[in-house]
């Protein structure tokens, strides 16, 4: 019997540090240094697509219940993949970094470097409001209870 903190495989292929994690549906998501998200098949163990279109480093990456992939970018955009043909949907241009996403209620959150929280529709990708009031970089964030 294998121990719990055995381990199983290396998955190799980034040339840049990976900064960011995402497992769903049997894939798993990874953000890295090098500008691409790269997505693994679990079960065997191997690389399915390298997705490229960031012009720079892939900041964080998360997934939708409705089958889309968030990957914000030091090169100023959020960009939106369809997870089952890991085709590029739309591209969110943005005037500062984003480098934490959530998603809540049918909403996508951004952490901004200019202090800011910002907040899109996910089914337009159209931009709702902007919430103020951090006095420096915003790194992360929470929701309980429907409360950020």
């Amino acid at each position: 019997m294998r121990s719990s903190n055995t381990l199983i495989k290396t998955l190799t292929g980034h040339t840049g540090v990976v900064l960011s994690l995402e497992l769903r549906d049997g894939k798993l998501y990874s953000g890295s240094l090098d500008r691409t998200i790269k997505v693994w098949d679990c079960s065997k163990m191997t690389l399915i697509v390298t997705l490229t279109g960031h012009t720079d480093t892939v900041a964080q990456i998360i997934t939708s219940n409705d089958g889309k992939l968030y990957s914000s970018s030091a090169d100023h955009t959020i960009k939106i993949w369809d997870c089952s043909t890991y085709k590029l949907i739309n591209t969110i241009e943005l005037h500062e970094v984003v480098a934490h996403l959530k998603i809540h209620d049918g909403k996508l959150y951004g952490a901004s470097a200019n202090y800011t929280i910002k907040v899109w529709d996910c089914s337009d990708f159209r931009w709702i409001a902007t919430l103020e009031g951090h006095t420096n970089f915003v790194h992360a964030f929470h929701f309980k209870n429907d409360k950020l």
